[in-house]
This record gives C-alpha cells, sequence and structure tokens, in this order.
C-alpha cells in the first residue's frame, strides 16, 4: 500500500518488511516484455562540495589591504566614467565586493587619503586626479585578491541517502548501506534483467555520478554527455531521472501534485556548510532530505494511476505527447478508418525521408534554440521602473501559423542572385554560409551565435553574439538569413550545400492535437474538479515543440 510518511524514517534494515507490503501492488509487463514491480521507488542524496588545498596553495596576497577595501561603496563622477572607459566592466567584477555608485558612497580622494595614510607603499600621495585614484585603488584591490591556484582539486563528499518504497524514506550516511539495501532489494525481489524495479531519481545526471562505478550495467542511455536518461544494472535495477520526465525542479513539482500533497522544503539546509557521514542533522535538516524523495515519490504514484501501471509512464516529457499526438495521427477515423490512417501518415513519413548523414548534420548544426540575451547597453546595470511583455503559447501558435518543410531535401545550385531569391521565397531553405566583413547594423541587439560558427576570425564578441568579424562560416535557414539581412551588413557572402524543401502547414491531425490541448488548457483553468485535466493539458501542450525538435 503507497502512503506518504513525513514523520517516520526507517534503516536499511527495515527494507524486506518494507517490500513484503510494497509487492501486493503488483507486477506488469511493458510492450518489451520486461516485468516491473508496481513498486514507488525515489532515491536522493546530499553532499558537500569543497576545495582540496591547503594554505601554500594559495597566492601571495595582502588579505589586509584585500578586506580592509572589500565592502567599501565609491561615488563615483561623469568625469571618471569619462576617463576609465571599461569602468562598466569594471563594476560589474567588483560587484558584491566593492560598490560603484554614481549617487551616494564615499568619494574617491577622500577615501585615498585614508589608504594613503594606511598603506602608502601601495597608494603613493603623488596621485591626484580622483580618476587616477580610483584607478589605483581597483588595481592594488585586484592585485590582492585571494586566488587559488589551477591546481585545486574539487572535491564532493555525500553525507546522507535516501531512498523512498512506496512513500516510506529509508535513510542511511554511508556508501556501503547503500550498497546493501540495493543488494536486500535484488535478492528480495528475485530481480533480473527481465524483471526490474525502477528508482527515480530527481536529476540523475548528478546522483549517476557517485553510483556510476558501484555497479555492473547492462545499459546506461544518455542524451548528452553526462546527462543519463536512465541506465538499468544487470541485477534488474532500473534508475531513470524524473527531471528529465517532468521538466520541473524539485519545488515545482510539489505544485503540481493533486492527490498526494507534499511539498518540498526550502531553505531549510545550509548548503554552504560542510558536512560529513558523522555530522548530526537538526530535525528540520533530516525533514528536508525526506520530503525530497517524498515529492517525487507523489508524483510517480499520481502518474501510475494515471497510466494504470509503472511501465507506461514515458521516459521524457516529450513521452506524454509524442503518444497523444501519434495515437491521433496513425489511428484516427474510427475502426474501419485506422488502417487507411496509418497508411496515409506512413506514405507521408516516406515522403519526407532524410537523405543522407551529410543533410542530416546539416539540420543538426542549423537548429538553434530561443533567443535570450542580455543588451550590451545595460548588462551588469541594475534597471528600476522595467517592464516586460510576453507572447502567450508563442510556441504553439508559430506551429499553427507558419509553415515548415513537408517533403525530402533537394540540394540545387545557387546561378544568380534572382535564383536564390526565388528559393528563399517559395521555399523552406537550409545552407551553409561563409560572410566576411561581418559588422552589427542593429545596434541593440546581435543576433548570430558564436557558438554556432563552425569557422570565425577576429570576431568581437557581444557576450556570446557576433557583433563583428572578418569572417565567420556557419549554418542557417531562410528565416535566419532574413534576420542576418536585417540586422548586420556584410562585404562577401558564400553559400554552400543549398537543400530546398517545400513549404506546408504541418497536417490537419497535429493542428487539431493542438488545438484540443490549448482549448483544454484555457477552458479548464480554476475550474473547481478540473485540476488533473488542467494540469495535464498544459504539460502536453508545453511539450509540443520539444517533441518535435528532438534529436535522434
Amino acid at each position: 500500500m503507497f502512503k506518504l510518511v513525513e514523520d517516520t524514517t526507517y534503516t536499511v534494515e527495515d527494507i524486506p518488511a518494507l517490500l513484503d507490503e510494497a509487492v501486493k501492488n503488483g507486477i506488469h509487463k511493458s510492450n518489451t516484455q520486461i516485468e516491473y514491480y508496481n513498486i514507488v521507488f525515489a532515491f536522493d542524496i546530499e553532499t558537500s562540495n569543497f576545495l582540496e588545498t591547503d594554505e601554500d596553495d594559495l597566492y601571495d596576497t595582502d588579505s589586509e589591504i584585500y578586506n580592509f577595501i572589500t565592502g567599501t561603496k565609491l561615488k563615483i563622477t561623469e568625469r571618471m566614467c569619462s576617463d576609465i572607459p571599461d569602468i562598466n566592466d569594471i563594476r560589474k567584477s567588483l560587484f558584491g565586493r566593492v560598490y560603484l555608485s554614481k549617487t551616494s558612497g564615499v568619494k574617491v580622494d577622500s577615501f585615498y587619503e585614508e589608504l594613503n595614510r594606511r598603506y602608502p607603499w601601495y597608494f603613493p600621495e603623488d596621485i591626484i586626479n580622483p580618476s587616477d585614484q580610483l584607478e589605483q585603488i581597483i588595481k592594488v584591490y585586484q592585485e590582492n585578491t585571494p586566488q587559488k591556484k589551477v591546481t585545486d582539486n574539487k572535491r564532493s563528499i555525500m553525507y546522507i541517502w535516501q531512498l523512498a518504497i512506496n512513500g516510506r524514506v529509508v535513510i542511511g550516511r554511508e556508501w556501503h548501506e547503500f550498497l546493501y539495501a540495493i543488494n536486500t532489494i535484488v535478492e528480495r525481489l528475485e530481480l533480473y534483467k527481465n524483471k526490474r524495479i525502477i528508482i527515480y531519481v530527481h536529476n540523475l545526471a548528478f546522483e549517476f555520478q557517485f553510483i556510476r562505478k558501484m555497479f555492473e550495467w547492462q545499459k546506461v542511455f544518455a542524451i548528452d554527455n553526462r546527462k543519463p536518461i536512465y541506465a538499468f544494472t544487470k541485477q534488474g535495477v532500473e534508475f531513470r531521472c524524473s527531471y528529465i520526465l517532468t521538466n520541473y525542479s524539485l519545488a515545482k513539482l510539489g505544485e503540481q501534485l493533486h492527490k498526494y500533497k507534499v511539498s518540498k522544503l526550502v531553505g531549510d539546509l545550509d548548503y554552504n556548510l560542510i558536512r560529513t557521514p558523522k555530522t548530526p542533522l537538526t530535525d528540520k535538516e533530516m525533514q528536508y532530505c525526506i520530503n525530497d524523495v517524498l515529492v517525487v515519490s507523489a508524483y510517480i504514484k499520481e502518474c501510475i494511476e494515471t497510466e494504470r501501471n509503472i511501465s507506461r509512464i514515458p521516459l521524457t516529457a516529450t513521452g506524454y505527447c509524442r503518444r497523444y499526438v501519434r495515437h491521433n495521427c496513425l489511428y484516427s477515423g474510427g475502426k474501419k478508418g485506422k488502417q487507411v490512417q496509418f497508411n496515409k501518415y506512413h506514405e507521408l513519413m516516406l515522403s519526407m525521408k532524410i537523405q543522407s548523414v551529410e543533410e542530416y548534420e546539416q539540420l543538426k548544426r542549423a537548429f538553434a534554440g530561443g533567443f535570450t540575451h542580455a543588451a550590451a547597453r545595460y548588462s551588469g546595470q541594475v534597471i528600476e521602473n522595467a517592464d516586460s511583455i510576453d507572447f502567450t503559447s508563442s510556441y504553439p501558435y508559430a506551429l499553427l501559423s507558419e509553415q515548415y518543410p513537408m517533403s525530402s531535401g533537394k540540394l540545387v545550385e545557387i546561378h544568380s542572385n534572382e535564383e536564390l531569391e526565388k528559393y528563399l521565397k517559395y521555399y523552406c531553405c537550409v545552407f551553409d554560409v561563409v560572410l566576411e566583413g561581418v559588422e552589427a547594423t542593429f545596434k541593440y541587439e546581435n543576433y548570430i551565435s558564436v557558438s554556432k560558427c563552425g569557422k570565425k576570425s577576429n570576431v568581437v564578441n557581444n557576450n556570446g553574439r557576433v557583433y563583428s568579424a572578418d569572417m565567420i562560416a556557419l549554418t542557417i535557414t531562410n528565416v535566419d538569413f532574413d534576420i542576418i539581412r536585417k540586422t548586420y551588413k556584410y562585404k562577401k557572402c558564400k553559400i554552400y550545400n543549398f537543400r530546398i524543401y517545400k513549404k506546408g502547414y504541418l497536417p490537419k491531425e497535429i493542428i487539431q492535437s493542438i488545438i484540443k490541448l490549448y482549448k483544454d488548457k484555457t477552458t479548464l483553468k480554476g475550474v473547481k474538479g478540473k485540476e488533473v485535466e488542467y494540469l495535464n493539458s498544459k504539460g502536453l501542450l508545453n511539450a509540443i515543440y520539444g517533441m518535435m525538435v528532438t534529436d535522434i
């Protein structure tokens, strides 16, 4: 029986009894004929992080002068801002330690006099211009800022682990206890590679670095370096990432719960303290640890009740959405129409088949995320009375209103500007481009990402964006090219590997799926008794775009 127990913890010795109760939930086969116990497991660890250094590892600095200047607020003038061109960069680098304010603070010359009296060997009296005095203060402060050598060894130590079994939390302080717990579960449930349990871990990428050498792994599936979605051992223990399943932080995940109410505790664990497995924990700290795995347990239990068993829970947040849209596309039309519908989509997918590895890699190079970037004119400054706007459901709107590639790609040669403009106007295009003598014409923002430039020369980098360059080479779409021509000027443009695709709206069934989810999200919001349906439709709608850009 599943029950969230917040006021009691268990030890590894209690695991057999907890399992005997939990197995009453049964066992289910997945589509791949793997048997999964319908038991909710959630795992988490808490760690202390520190640098392994000796006093000799510090660079030689004058800590007294550093400590004296730290925390000072200096009033700077317009003349100083004019005399010191990089004053804004300096303000940003010193923020939180030394404050340079245009409205209040100690006068620079007064503070310099005080420094001259205390540390004349650093602050000679012949520096009399306030701008020069400020530069000297900054120079001395930066030179005496304590720094560690680059050979510092970062260390992390686990000081407590939590394993929830159907809402009961087993606590341990040592890794050997955790291994004992896993071995007990394996033996008690007679697990092997085709008879498994699933242990959910919120942000498996972190915990996996600690446990990766503790087990013999049958398979590890990752979406990026050190970002596993799931990993299962030869013993039949499958770890899955609940963060990738939900796309919610633990605090936000607690807000999504409807039936099993439990919330992540915030602020009760000071991560600046160094703890070890021997460090006593307060009741509040222990409760913080308990709730972390109970939040995940509650969410997975609600998923099981919705999906009917644990084997039907997808691996990622887009999995729910993909299943919903796939069903509408392939199996709608009633009993007689299912085969017709399936054949229709099978033909459509064949007509849009990617033709080569080179084309696939080019499409991947062209993909880019949303434009989120701090304006260089205001970066590092505090802006008051600011406002903002937001487009409601912007991604779903674009999916409904815009046209997309709806055919296989065709590699074409460009013989003239007129031919180029025709392709750009009537087709979806992807191509490689080399631009020379590039300079931004839009003064507030820069569109091209430095990271997207496969080759580049003499780039002026605006916090990750290209302001100007002697040469850049990148892969773009017709949409990108339109924006680049509006916001940059360049001396030469060379185009290679130009592919065209027929334009078209997304299939009707996909559009209808999006409209249905959007309608549910807007009409069910705030309706009493429809909270679960609202959260489901909102989650599915938010995952529509991600479903369409998932890498193979």
